[in-house]
């Protein structure tokens, strides 16, 4: 199976999921509820998150660079991404690790949308943009069980197999 049908398929799991949850209402107020428990007021709450994403991912060595209105986060881990973990990183309740590890839940990697709109995640196969916009004074996460497939793959620094790109900063993130 290539990347793109892997990344297909889990779009369209993505699809019936979101098809599910809103069947059932209550599950956005919950999925909220739980976000709201991220501390969005500090964005090193996000880089914590992210840095453990990495560290779980096998990742000896992580790169950060800050710009104006971005924040690229590269690492070397050793666990490409795939159609299961498009769908952690997309949906909740999804994650990829065991129920016996901190992020089964698969919670934490969404606290991202308390500090910005977008992120486009690369590695040598799948190129994905996921994007949880700020609508009616809330986040739309509902979007993220939407994403895209990109083209053109992040470029990455050598020696980095994963890159993250966060764009569309909230508040005072990137200061």
């Amino acid at each position: 199976m290539t990347s793109r049908e892997e990344f297909d398929d889990a779009r369209s799991f993505l699809e019936k999921r979101l098809q599910l949850a809103n069947e059932m209402p209550e599950f956005w107020d919950l999925c909220h509820r739980v976000r709201s428990v991220f501390d969005t007021s500090q964005p090193w709450s996000f880089l914590n998150e992210i840095i453990q994403n990495s560290v779980d991912a096998g990742a000896r060595n992580i790169r950060m660079d800050v710009g104006s209105n971005a924040v690229d986060i590269q690492h070397d881990g050793s666990e490409p991404l795939n159609a299961y973990a498009v769908q952690g990183l997309c949906g909740f309740a999804l994650s990829t690790k065991g129920l016996d590890s901190v992020g089964f839940m698969g919670i934490g990697f969404k606290s991202f949308t308390g500090f910005f709109e977008r992120v486009t995640i690369s590695d040598d196969g799948i190129s994905a943009l996921l994007q949880a916009p700020f609508n009616n004074k809330q986040v739309d996460l509902k979007a993220l069980y939407s994403p895209t497939w990109v083209s053109k793959p992040l470029v990455r620094k050598s020696g980095m197999t994963t890159a993250f790109r966060f764009q569309g900063p909230k508040g005072n993130t990137i200061e």
